[in-house]
């Protein structure tokens, strides 16, 4: 037995230890600033060629029906099994709003890009969905809705 009671640990190497701790801080710097800044800032902004505002509604008869937020004139309606991307898409968008506790009846906004780039935006909420990325069929679905209906440009995606 050795007459020494305490124990010391020897071999801890502090040099990782204090590089984690520097990850973590600056980590939080980051956080910290982004807020503080009001978020990322993003260089590949696009500028605006259509947008129209537009109220897709769920029906009682299960239709889904969507209308220009401004003129009130019908856009279209989609019967069960019909305008799954747009019937999925919407509600994930209300599903967001419920979290977010904004007006349901507010009205969503489709906008393309002058590249193409096609978004359905909820700026009560501030999500959007962009639908490019789920392919030429999801473009075709929303672009009918715009005033040109341009739905072969940017389906590149």
């Amino acid at each position: 037995m050795s007459k020494n009671p305490t124990q010391e640990i020897t071999g801890i190497h502090k040099l990782p230890l204090y590089g984690a701790l520097a990850v973590v801080v600056l980590a939080l710097l980051l956080v910290v600033g982004s807020v503080l800044s009001n978020g990322p800032v993003s260089g590949n902004a696009q500028a605006t060629v259509e947008e129209r505002s537009l109220y897709i509604l769920d029906e009682e008869n299960g239709e889904l029906a969507v209308y220009d937020a401004r003129t009130k004139e019908s856009l279209g309606r989609f019967t069960k099994g019909e305008g799954a991307f747009v019937r999925i898409s919407m509600r994930s968008l209300v599903r967001m709003r419920t979290l977010k506790e904004v007006d349901l009846n507010l009205p969503f906004k489709l906008v393309k890009s002058e590249n193409g780039d096609l978004r359905i935006t909820d700026p009560a909420s501030g999500e959007n969905i962009r639908v490019n990325a789920f392919g030429p069929i999801a473009i075709e679905s929303f672009a009918k809705f715009l005033p040109s209906n341009h739905s072969e440009e940017g389906a590149k995606g």
